[in-house]
């Protein structure tokens, strides 16, 4: 199977590739918050397949946390995609157009809010609800 592991730093809003790159590097002082870093894990076992066919590496995983959504891209193919995020009653809150990288983050200025979360990337749509806390 294959494991990904990512650290984020919010400072500098860097998504940073642990397996490819072991090594990061920084500049921190007293006064950077407690939080400023994250680690996000994700394991996709190679050539199991989904109920459509699609293998599960092709798939684009969509979750949220604090308040922020994030795409996490395990295709080799970093084309662009339009992001559309709505709220429960159907508004859009926002769209916008991005190249995915391997973890894409959107910070979203809501909270206590379930959202609906739309990937289009070529003729792919990938949709997921989320909850801002």
């Amino acid at each position: 199977g294959n494991a990904e592991v990512y650290l984020e730093d919010l400072k500098e809003d860097v998504m940073h590739d642990l397996i490819k790159n072991e090594v990061y590097t920084f500049e921190g002082s007293k006064s950077d918050d407690i939080n400023r870093f994250r680690i996000h894990f994700a394991f996709s076992p190679d050539g199991i397949e989904n109920p459509d066919g699609t293998a599960k590496e092709d798939l684009i995983d969509i979750y949220s946390y604090d308040k922020a959504v994030y795409i996490r891209n395990s295709e080799v193919d970093f084309a662009e995609a339009t992001i559309d995020i709505f709220d429960m009653f159907g508004r859009q809150i926002m769209s916008t157009k991005s190249n995915l990288g391997n973890i894409t983050r959107i910070p979203v200025e809501l909270s206590n809010s379930y959202l609906v979360v739309r990937v289009t990337k070529g003729s792919n749509t990938y949709t997921e609800k989320v909850f801002i806390k």
